[in-house]
């Protein structure tokens, strides 16, 4: 009968712990998020920042593309310009914006393209803001967790992008 008892609650402790242990297991995966959880929180935060930073200065992110290509690159041609942004924007998007920018004299409209002192001056404003804002998120990250950060994902992105083996 001792022999029996023991047995019928050693099952009974197995049944147990088989049915508790996916639940375990789900509980402490809760307290951790899933990776896309922080991922997608992450580019949500970064976009919404550098996007109030563009309202801010009355101009959206195409438009800060043109005006930092055209600063980072004096004398760049309206072609070439077309050219670099063509993953962001079709030919008569980005002249509709040069054209823009010329009646708010922030860039001499001909070519070369190059910003006005007006034009310099709303990029160097808002590259500062930017920065500051590159800052705050950085802020308690040192360079090698930054590092680790990007190593871990460049690993997953390419593990995600290799063939499935079958």
């Amino acid at each position: 009968m001792i022999i029996s008892f023991y047995t019928i609650e050693i099952h009974r402790l197995r049944l147990v712990l088989q049915f508790l242990l996916p639940f375990k297991q789900d509980s402490e995966m809760k307290k951790q998020s899933p990776i896309g959880y922080y991922l997608r929180k992450t580019d949500q935060l970064l976009t919404e920042g550098i996007a109030q930073i563009h309202e801010d200065m009355d101009i959206n992110r195409l438009q800060w593309q043109i005006l930092h290509s055209v600063s980072e690159k004096p004398g760049i041609n309206s072609r070439e310009l077309i050219e670099s942004l063509t993953e962001f924007a079709d030919e008569k998007e980005v002249r509709d914006i040069i054209a823009d920018f010329a009646e708010r004299n922030f860039l001499l409209e001909q070519d070369p393209l190059d910003l006005t002192e007006q034009g310099r001056d709303m990029h160097r404003i808002c590259l500062d803001r930017q920065m500051a804002f590159r800052q705050k998120v950085m802020k308690d990250i040192s360079d090698q967790e930054y590092e680790q950060v990007i190593g871990t994902l460049e690993k997953m992105i390419n593990n995600l992008q290799t063939p499935r083996e079958e």
